[in-house]
């Protein structure tokens, strides 16, 4: 096993199970963790990075980007089935805790010695790939990869970011509540959300960094 440490270091609902299951199949060394920061944070994560670090030993970074309001959505379901409620958009917009994705990346990459304030400007190497993958160089490098662009631009990001061979999963097929799908997928098709909601949303920092000003205009048009 490589001396490499991959931290598959994401958000809920992001598809990171898959990334790093596709990690652990290739038998690497990979710790899946959403929180490193705050009174939710992993210890055990912690302690193992840390201890890992202070042997100077290799550390990199995959961080997974959804746009917010499918990944909100998507955390909702998961989570009502342990409230009890019928799903609605009225039960999504007033029980769940929407600014989770628009404050998850300040609050929990600090932890790699990295200030990461908006907007995160792209190394240039990147600038013909999608508008949400990129690669930070700090201590501890940081991939940040869109969970719709996995299956386009994974092979040459990852080229960028490791010498090892991983073959990663369809996107499409990623982050997706397993329980009541039919109920879920029924949800996306009809839902119909309010304009205050989507401009909070996708005129986050969080959203104008990794995503375009025309999916940001598409993204509106899914919603409403």
């Amino acid at each position: 096993m490589s001396d490499t440490l991959y931290v598959v270091h994401t958000m809920g609902r992001c598809g990171s199970v898959s990334v790093a299951g596709a990690l652990m199949k290739e038998r690497l060394n990979v710790i899946h963790v959403h929180r490193l920061r705050g009174e939710n944070a992993d210890r055990d994560a912690v302690s193992q990075i840390c201890n890992h670090l202070e042997e100077k030993k290799p550390v990199r970074v995959i961080t997974l980007i959804r746009e917010p309001v499918a990944r909100n959505i998507s955390a909702y379901f998961t989570n009502h089935i342990l409230w009890g409620v019928k799903p609605t958009v009225e039960d999504f917009l007033n029980r769940y805790r929407h600014d989770i994705p628009l404050k998850w990346i300040p609050e929990q990459l600090s932890f790699w010695d990295y200030t990461f304030q908006y907007p995160i400007v792209r190394p240039k190497e990147f600038e013909d790939y999608y508008p949400g993958t990129f690669l930070i160089n700090t201590k501890s490098p940081v991939l940040f990869i869109r969970t719709m662009d996995l299956d386009k631009v994974w092979d040459r990001a990852w080229a960028m970011f490791s010498d090892k061979k991983v073959k990663m999963g369809r996107a499409n097929s990623m982050a997706q509540p397993t329980r009541f799908p039919q109920i879920y997928h029924e949800f996306i098709r009809d839902a119909k959300l309010p304009v205050w909601y989507l401009d909070m949303m996708y005129q986050s920092d969080y959203t104008k960094t990794f995503f375009s000003p025309k999916e940001i205009e598409r993204l509106y048009e899914i919603w409403q």
